[in-house]
């Protein structure tokens, strides 16, 4: 195994900054200068962020840049959170198609996310074909209007309860939310699109690995390509019903061209908004619980 570092020895200064900040402390060998083990680097590279001397160089294809502190300059409490609180689903898309070099600004984005591990291991598949969307979401409404007829009849629902998980009996314990979805069946069937809302893409975060956090760092990806298409003036919606049903239908992933070994984690619709959003409502409050704390 290759690390994908290589110290300049004529450039350390041995001040051991790379030892500090690095998550498995890169060891010094008889000169004094750093130097990484393969074995122990998992790629973070923090030694490379913080080494002031350049000393640090990359292997490979991995490429780097310095930092400009001034692209920082116009971010502040204030304006990034207003930019977060701009955000919302778009579930209504103009017939517009998104330009591939757009897209590529979104799964560009997906990259600068924490990983468990650093390991990165989700993959990307992004659909623009109209037929490939039209394909997968009549499967996906066959899919959902079968098991919603089935749910609709309440002694199924009983006879089904006690073989559920828990995140299914929370569902079919609770009307309220078991309407919405009935609601979401009939408008299918009556030739609506509940699932993908005619966006012009969608995009599949997966991968075959389930160790150590892909679950994590798939939405974690998913929601910087949210907040990037934001800025490039897209909207954006995250799909469960097509995430569960890609992880349940080898025909869902065929017709998408995920592996069949590959754990679906998120799908998002991405596409211009017909309507633009000129308020932002204001959200109330959350239940943040400060422990050790006397009460104020």
């Amino acid at each position: 195994m290759h690390s994908i570092i290589t110290v300049d020895k004529t450039a350390c200064t041995a001040c051991g900054l790379c030892s500090t900040v690095c998550t498995h402390h890169l060891p010094f060998d008889e000169r004094g200068n750093a130097g990484a083990e393969p074995q122990g680097c998992i790629g973070c590279l923090h030694c490379y962020r913080a080494c002031s001397r350049h000393a640090i160089r990359l292997n490979g294809n991995t490429g780097g840049e310095d930092f400009d502190q001034g692209t920082m300059a116009g971010i502040n409490e204030q304006n990034l959170l207003a930019f977060m609180a701009r955000r919302t689903s778009t579930r209504m898309y103009r017939d517009r198609e998104v330009p591939r070099n757009i897209l590529e600004k979104l799964t560009e984005a997906a990259r600068y996310i924490p990983s468990g591990g650093n390991a990165h291991a989700c993959e990307i598949t992004v659909i623009t074909l109209r037929d490939t969307l039209d394909r997968l979401r009549a499967e996906i409404d066959r899919l959902f209007i079968g098991k919603t007829r089935l749910l609709k009849n309440p002694l199924v629902r009983i006879l089904a309860y006690p073989f559920a998980d828990r995140q299914t009996r929370e569902f079919l314990k609770k009307p309220a939310y078991l309407k919405p979805v009935f609601n979401l069946a009939d408008m299918a069937e009556q030739g609506g699109d509940p699932i993908f809302y005619n966006a012009p893409a969608a995009v599949i975060i997966h991968s075959e690995q389930l160790i150590p956090t892909p679950q994590e760092d798939s939405v974690l990806a998913a929601y910087n390509m949210v907040l990037m298409g934001q800025a490039l003036g897209l909207g954006s919606c995250y799909v469960s019903m097509a995430r569960n049903a890609l992880n349940t239908s080898g025909r869902c992933r065929r017709i998408a061209a995920v592996p069949d070994n590959h754990h679906i984690h998120a799908v998002l619709l991405i596409g211009y908004p017909r309507f633009k959003n000129l308020r932002i409502p204001r959200k109330g409050p959350g239940k943040v619980h400060w422990v050790n704390e006397e009460r104020r």
